[in-house]
């Protein structure tokens, strides 16, 4: 049973249901419902446990087109409250976010508050990309964007972007103080040309952004997840707190939440019960 220790009454909840992989495979997980503050969470899977993590929240996500011109080059994909960061009230997923021709000189940029581990990557099935591309990543530094590995799990057959959802995970998460937040403006990656809202031009984050080494069909990008940089699998020190099956958990979350994320603590894949709760502040 859910209780909290204020006044503040309940206003409003709302339930999904997540089919965790085994701890061999990938990441799954659920946007922050919009104007939703609390997590409930529990498995249900007989025997079967899972390792639970908060997502970090994403604050912009910008496709950079080179064959553009001027600030019509920042091609805002999405940004805090949109539905492929932070769900809508009514669950629909964000079906407006196209990706126009990825080429070699475009990029995505990312913005967080905090560095990440990666991203899950929800596609739509109807709209991937089939010719033969890889993916690369950047991350902010004291330099400017400094290179570093990654693993593409939507990539099929050296095709990025083919899958309609995958793990896309930076191999060794750069330390704090290495990756460094940075506003764009003081970046300036583009020559002096910046996004028109002036809060992803001047503030500070946590930015990646990921490239690619051949033109890419048009991809749909629906939503995004943010792993936290410490999160692990199995029995591995790391964020993802094991649930224990049956189990009930419920948090309260502050603006920095995106989601959550889920694994299996084994080679089990059981179901992860997700409830948000809204509460009335008026």
């Amino acid at each position: 049973m859910v209780r909290f220790n204020d006044s503040v009454p309940i206003r409003n909840n709302y339930f999904q249901q997540l089919s965790v992989n085994a701890s061999s495979g990938a990441y799954v997980g659920k946007n922050r419902r919009k104007g939703y503050d609390v997590l409930q969470y529990e498995p249900d899977g007989g025997t079967q446990g899972a390792r639970v993590s908060l997502a970090p929240k994403i604050r912009y996500v910008y496709h950079y087109d080179a064959s553009l011109t001027g600030t019509a080059r920042w091609v805002l994909l999405a940004k805090w409250d949109d539905p492929s960061i932070d769900e809508m009230l009514d669950g629909a997923k964000l079906n407006t976010r196209l990706v126009n021709v990825m080429a070699t000189a475009d990029y995505i940029y990312i913005a967080s508050t905090t560095r990440t581990a990666g991203w899950i990557v929800d596609l739509d099935g109807t709209i991937l990309n089939n010719n033969a591309s890889t993916l690369t990543f950047e991350y902010s530094d004291n330099a400017g964007f400094t290179a570093t590995a990654i693993t593409d799990g939507t990539d099929t057959g050296g095709a990025t972007m083919g899958v309609t959802l995958g793990n896309v995970t930076i191999d060794s998460v750069p330390a704090e103080g290495t990756w460094v937040s940075r506003s764009l403006e003081d970046l300036n990656p583009a020559n002096n040309i910046f996004p028109v809202d002036a809060h992803a031009k001047t503030e500070p984050f946590y930015w990646g952004r990921l490239d690619v080494s051949a033109v890419l069909d048009n991809v749909e990008i629906e939503q995004l997840i943010a792993l936290d940089p410490e999160i692990a699998k199995g029995t591995t020190d790391g964020t993802g707190g094991a649930a224990k099956e049956d189990g009930e958990y419920a948090f309260l979350m502050d603006d920095d939440v995106g989601g959550v994320v889920a694994v299996s603590t084994d080679s089990g894949t059981p179901k992860l019960n997700v409830t948000w709760w809204k509460r009335s502040y008026a």
